[in-house]
């Protein structure tokens, strides 16, 4: 079933709103930041880079090795919380597209049954994760390579999704500047795509 461009974005802001209320003063803005982060910044494609984790488009190597090195002792990275480039998730990203590997930001809204049973309407943003579609899954950086089976069927069973994908990698290098969304429900995997594209 497809959403009309008046209902995608409908529904996009009903996911985004919440959270970008608790988290930014202006709508949009911490969003506008990881989507810069994770795909368009020099600086943060640099510290994905000083990982030190040897190049390969091996998806799966590549998680293994960053969840170790993201579980190592951090003697020589201090943290810098207001420094999108070095959240995880940023980190996750840049060190897979610059591997040529494809990846998106997955903003994850968990499925919620009120007291009669009923299930609640998706509304805040519950986490943002990884989604790599070469694997076909969803990776949380802040948890060890142990829980990542389960996360995955978690948010496969219980979350919807906006899932943004960055700048097309062909070629090796972005394609073409625009981004790309992808709304999937929490009710059923398949009940809602939205493809948007943004400049």
């Amino acid at each position: 079933m497809r959403l009309t461009s008046l209902g995608a974005t409908a529904f996009f802001l009903c996911l985004t709103t919440p959270v970008l209320g608790q988290a930014a003063s202006s709508p949009g803005s911490t969003m506008n930041r990881l989507i810069q982060a994770a795909y368009f910044s020099d600086a943060c494609r640099s510290e994905a880079a000083a990982l030190d984790i040897p190049a390969t488009v091996d998806a799966d190597a590549l998680f293994a090795a960053f969840a170790r090195q993201i579980a190592a002792p951090r003697s020589g990275r201090p943290d810098a919380p207001d420094n999108d480039c070095k959240t995880p998730l940023v980190l996750l990203i840049n060190l897979l597209r610059s591997n040529g590997i494809d990846a998106a930001l997955a903003f994850i809204s968990m499925r919620r049954t009120d007291a009669a049973g009923k299930i609640e309407p998706a509304g805040k943003i519950d986490r943002v994760i990884v989604y790599a579609p070469a694997l076909d899954r969803y990776f949380d950086p802040s948890l060890g390579p142990a829980k990542q089976n389960v996360i995955d069927a978690i948010v496969r069973e219980n979350a919807a999704r906006m899932l943004i994908y960055g700048p097309s990698l062909a070629g090796g290098r972005p394609a073409r500047p625009d981004t790309r969304m992808e709304v999937i429900s929490a009710r059923r995997p398949d009940a809602v795509r939205v493809e948007t594209l943004r400049q």
